[in-house]
């Protein structure tokens, strides 16, 4: 794993964004695989429509920060305090969000292939239109969350628990795992419906 100093990492900002400002013809996309930013300052970081393989997130506050349109494949966010952060059509794929507390998040339109929610708290989050597919959300808890249009594949869901989940009639379960058994279409839909009764 290796780590950027302030300085290189600042420059790869002002560079990523002289490359979204020109649209692709000054500057150079950010593009960092394998980096370890649990010492970095990220909060004036640019990471919108940025490649971010296999980064280290951990145990950071992270706010009011834009990864629109992002690839973060197997990037790490664990034990992380996430507010007020847009994922709008980025690609989640094998990413850990396990063990975070996510307020106020955007993550609609995103890929959550393999996504490890794990033990995570929801506060106020939009997850419409979001392709969960072999994504961990076991023993989640979600408060206040709009789920419409998603769809939900493969999808590890013992101990997950709700209140005030918007959007269930929109959307497409094609199969869950509650721990001991695995339901697919109406029955999976029942099944959320039961839980949040």
């Amino acid at each position: 794993m290796i780590k950027l100093s302030e300085s290189e990492l600042t420059y790869k900002f002002i560079e990523h964004k002289k490359w979204i400002d020109s649209l692709g013809k000054e500057g150079k996309r950010l593009s960092i695989e394998e980096i370890d930013l649990r010492e970095n300052s990220i909060d004036r970081g640019i990471f919108k429509q940025a490649y971010i393989t296999e980064c280290i997130f951990d145990d950071k506050n992270i706010k009011d920060i834009s990864f629109y349109l992002s690839k973060l494949w197997s990037s790490s966010f664990h034990r992380c305090i996430l507010k007020k952060i847009d994922f709008t059509k980025a690609d989640l794929s094998y990413t850990n969000f396990s063990n975070s507390y996510l307020c106020d998040v955007n993550f609609s339109k995103c890929e959550c292939i393999e996504t490890n929610f794990n033990n995570s708290k929801f506060i106020n989050i939009k997850m419409t239109d979001v392709l969960f597919d072999a994504a961990d959300l076991r023993n989640v808890t979600m408060y206040n969350v709009d789920i419409s249009y998603s769809t939900f594949e493969a999808v590890l869901v013992k101990g997950i628990s709700f209140k005030n989940i918007t959007g269930i009639e929109n959307v497409s379960i094609v199969s869950i795992d509650i721990g001991d058994e695995i339901l697919q279409g109406d029955e999976a839909i029942q099944w959320f419906n039961d839980k949040m009764s």
